[in-house]
């Protein structure tokens, strides 16, 4: 029976494969893995050199559930510590990107698998060519689903935000103010920015106002006079993929030389809504807050487009709110209970009281 191989072997082993796999050979996206091969190697070769040498690097005494339990559980002092260096915590090491061969990459990416794929694999593709591991081991190809606004039919979060908001969360120390500038450059910026250097097609940029994908295009599609089926839109689609991998590979870059300043505000409209929903309202609200409320609120009242031209009645210590024409009464229950309420300023005289 041959010997067990020590912990320390181990860990040489895995090192040693991690190793192997971090000299990426050229800049060019392999989707089928992003693990560099030697020349030569055929498919079924490289997993069966990728298996053994696992399967080599583990303690063949860490069977079934206890291999789970290990990886989860990381003991020092342990085999887990070779496993955790599969895993390591956040944030991956970064260095400083060139943004002109990240929104390159990114524009090719978007051809491949879509937008958010090309976002991501612009910045992390490129930290792969820089570094290696651990991003020689990031499943890279599972940003797909995010093309489209989700699943390439949803129309919901545009998927370059949503890949680029992936990449920050992985490599930046501090990546909840990044992503906001993100947001808010997107919502307020002409764009795309950024002519890939052999583009398919010459695109008219826009203002998309929201981070909702089919919201995105529809103002494109105003703006161009083109229809969404169109050549042109894939290919904006393609622009917009490189001007965002750009701009989040120079915010990180600033992030990382302590130079970073948030530039891009709150829009006027959602911090008058705010004003409102964080504090007076019945329905308070703080998800959303950053956003263009009408873009979803469609059937908005008069009172939140004329706020002027209506009163605010509201009252402490609970009760049930009545109403009278006259200050005698009679006095009747308030069909509105709610507090605090809107009153539009062209109301009949009315009187209120409350009532335990």
């Amino acid at each position: 029976m041959a010997a067990e191989p020590s912990q320390q072997t181990a860990q040489s082993n895995i090192h040693k494969n991690m190793n192997t796999n971090s000299q990426p050979k050229s800049n060019a996206i392999t989707p089928a893995g992003h693990n560099p091969v030697k020349p030569g190697m055929e498919q079924s070769d490289r997993r069966t050199v990728s298996r053994r040498g696992f399967l080599g690097a583990m303690p063949k005494v860490v069977t079934g559930a206890a291999v789970g339990a290990g990886v989860l559980g990381m003991t020092p002092g342990t085999q887990s510590e070779a496993q955790a260096q599969l895993a390591p915590q956040l944030p991956w090491p970064y260095q400083q990107l060139n943004p002109q061969q990240v929104a390159e990459r990114a524009y090719a990416g978007f051809y491949v698998k879509g937008c958010m794929y090309g976002v991501f694999e612009g910045i992390i593709g490129e930290l792969r060519q820089l570094i290696g591991a651990p991003y020689t081991t990031f499943p890279v190809l599972m940003m797909e689903y995010g093309k489209g606004g989700i699943n390439g039919t949803w129309g919901t979060l545009c998927g370059t935000l949503n890949g680029a908001a992936a990449a920050i969360n992985l490599v930046s120390p501090a990546p909840r103010a990044l992503i906001d500038e993100l947001f808010y450059w997107y919502n307020q910026e002409t764009l795309p920015n950024y002519r890939p250097a052999t583009p398919r097609h010459e695109i008219v940029p826009s203002v998309s106002k929201s981070p909702i994908c089919h919201a995105s295009v529809q103002r494109w599609c105003e703006a161009s006079g083109l229809p969404p089926t169109s050549p042109q839109r894939a290919e904006r689609c393609g622009w917009l993929t490189a001007s965002v991998a750009k701009f989040v590979a120079e915010q990180l870059n600033k992030q990382t030389t302590g130079t970073f300043t948030a530039v891009h505000e709150r829009p006027a409209d959602p911090r008058h809504c705010m004003e409102c929903h964080t504090t007076i309202a019945t329905k308070k609200v703080d998800h959303g807050k950053n956003m263009d409320c009408a873009q979803c609120h469609s059937d908005l009242d008069e009172l939140h487009w004329y706020p002027s031209r209506h009163l605010q009645l509201r009252w402490t210590g609970g009760g049930t709110l009545e109403q009278a024409d006259s200050i005698n009464g009679p006095w009747t229950v308030a069909p509105n209970q709610y507090n605090p309420q809107a009153i539009p300023l062209n109301t009949p005289l009315k009187f209120y009281r409350t009532k335990r």
